[in-house]
């Protein structure tokens, strides 16, 4: 081979690739040039964002999960004090404690107690 015929190949090859670029390429549609850098820092960026996201939202689920098990301890100890609060209201109720609260208060018991009774009389009725 002479490099006269090399030249030729050469130039048919560049030819052909030109052509081919050319095809590609429409009129009015500009190519879009990648920069590979450019993307790895936004890439990196939008990571970075999404763990420190991550990170806020788990915080926040964590913190109020101690606050709802502080508040359920909370409503134990409160439906604790409640039954004791019942059960003393109750002994305060009873027959015994109202009959020495009126004896000491200088009520005396009723006695021969009578009742009304009303034999076939109308009564209005609201």
């Amino acid at each position: 081979m002479t490099a006269e015929s090399n030249q030729t190949i050469f130039a048919a090859a560049e030819e052909e690739r030109n052509w081919q670029s050319m095809s590609r390429q429409t009129p009015g549609r500009k190519i879009l040039k990648f920069n590979l850098t450019a993307f790895n820092i936004i890439l990196l960026a939008v990571l970075l964002l999404s763990a420190v996201s991550y990170l806020a939202i788990s915080n926040q689920q964590i913190s109020s999960g101690f606050a709802i098990n502080g508040a359920k301890g909370n409503l134990a100890d409160l439906n604790k004090k409640n039954r004791e609060l019942e059960f003393a209201a109750i002994g305060l109720e009873s027959y015994e404690k109202v009959n020495r609260r009126a004896a000491k208060l200088g009520m005396v018991a009723a006695t021969d107690v009578e009742y009304l009774e009303v034999k076939g009389g109308e009564i209005a009725m609201r």
